[in-house]
């Protein structure tokens, strides 16, 4: 493969945002590993390995917004691979941090699983500096990139406060302003129902104050559309229109090809998932869409965070 100057991009382009990330998360589990080799408390190797969870909004990035347009122009291997062992990262994390805080007399028995993370992690910062960024580089056009800008503030800065922290990339803004001044002509187009109208100005309006997260697939199995007010999982709008298989990571594209093909043929119509995310109680309900015949439209997925819900409750 022919090298990369990454040296060559314009400060702000979204791989100079990826690597600045990728540089912090090299440091911190550098001085991890340094810190294991010593006496630490188990108090704070879990505080280090909870900041370094952060790396989820980095590993968003990648899966979100690169792997599936790497999956569009044919590279699947590669992106499947990573996208896995980052799944893997993301889980061990999450275990290792939950097991510590509940007992931290364990560290002893799980300074070798430590360890074993922060070496992983570190591989998958190879395999993106060497394999994802370059061939990202390679295969995508500028609309592309454009779009990739637009949805990075969806997956914050990872170990930064914000998209301020980073410098502006000034053609993505330039294609920015020009999204922004269409958006302003569409949404005085209006939608006619059976028991009234509503503006596309007005109909935004109401579903932003929707305490859930809604996305609509089609019964090509395409994401056709999302409101993502409960912001419970980051939805970039570069998926809108992409085969929804390539919006999830492999390990959970069997199940979800298996229940979308049931709700096709009317073997179930339902489903509902409850489980804890990061200690937050979560819903994730689907349902079948039919028409007054019965014919099968697609797929409506409904998330909720409880926790929030109770809270305001």
């Amino acid at each position: 493969m022919e090298k990369i100057d990454f040296d060559a991009l314009e400060e702000g382009h979204p791989i100079t945002i990826l690597r600045i990330e990728n540089a912090e998360i090299a440091q911190r589990t550098t001085d991890l590993q340094e810190e294991l080799a010593s006496d630490p408390s188990a108090e704070f190797i879990t505080r280090k390995l909870e900041e370094l969870q952060a790396i989820r909004s980095h590993y968003g990035k990648t899966e979100e917004l690169l792997m599936p347009l790497l999956y569009q122009y044919g590279v699947t291997g590669p992106s499947q691979a990573i996208w896995a062992a980052d799944d893997e990262i993301k889980h061990e994390l999450g275990v290792l941090v939950k097991l510590l805080a509940q007992d931290a007399a364990r560290l002893p028995q799980l300074r070798e699983r430590v360890g074993q993370l922060l070496a992983r992690i570190q591989e998958t910062i190879c395999k993106e500096e060497k394999i994802v960024f370059p061939m990202s580089l390679r295969f995508f056009t500028q609309e592309d990139w454009f779009a990739v800008y637009r949805d990075l503030p969806e997956f914050g800065i990872a170990f930064r406060t914000g998209m301020a922290d980073v410098p502006s990339w000034p053609p993505g803004e330039a294609w920015l302003e020009q999204q922004g001044e269409c958006e302003g002509e569409w949404l005085e187009g209006r939608v006619q129902l059976a028991t009234g109208e509503l503006t596309l100005r007005q109909l935004k309006g109401i579903l932003s104050l929707l305490p859930v997260d809604i996305t609509f697939i089609d019964k090509d199995n395409i994401l056709r559309f999302f409101v993502n007010e409960g912001r419970v999982f980051s939805r970039p709008l570069s998926a809108l229109g992409r085969d929804v298989f390539l919006c999830h990571p492999p390990r959970l594209q069997a199940m979800l090809r298996q229940m979308l093909e049931d709700f096709r043929t009317k073997k179930a119509s339902r489903r509902a998932i409850f489980k804890r995310v990061r200690g937050r109680r979560i819903g994730v309900v689907y349902h079948a869409v039919y028409d007054s015949a019965g014919e099968y439209l697609g797929t409506v997925e409904f998330v909720q965070d409880y926790e929030q819900a109770f809270q305001e409750f």
